[in-house]
């Protein structure tokens, strides 16, 4: 009887680009999501997690912070021939209990006009997200 134990692999990580994990390791690094709700502020990492009420999320203030501009884009010039072919995207997933399971781009811009705040919803607006 054979002691070797073989492990399942049901999926393969693409990464077509020489650097991305690291450029995916600065994103980790220097991004955080600020969710302002009408008594709270959460600062929140990539692996974060928190649980607001849906009328409270339809009219937070969410802000994507870039702590270092500069080093996410040193990160990035080695992989294109210009900063301008690339767009920066803030996409929102449902979560896992959703039934619908969506997913929804909340900004798109030229990487090259990346900005240390990127609002995403206004402190008492409507958001027009269905995710969120």
């Amino acid at each position: 009887m054979s002691n070797i134990k073989q492990r399942r692999n049901e999926g393969v990580s693409v990464r077509p680009f020489a650097g991305s994990r690291e450029l995916h390791d600065v994103l980790e690094a220097v991004t955080t999501l600020e969710v302002r709700t009408g008594q709270d502020l959460y600062v929140l990492s990539s692996s974060a997690r928190v649980t607001i009420p849906p009328a409270e999320m339809r009219v937070a203030g969410i802000t994507l912070k870039v702590s270092d501009v500069g080093k996410l884009l040193a990160q990035v010039d080695p992989m294109v021939m210009s900063r301008e072919d690339v767009d920066f995207l803030v996409v929102a997933l449902d979560g896992p209990n959703s039934p619908l399971r969506t997913t929804e781009v909340l900004h798109r811009g030229p990487l090259s006009d990346l900005k240390q705040e990127i609002e995403l919803n206004t402190l008492g607006s409507q958001s027009n997200s269905a995710v969120l």
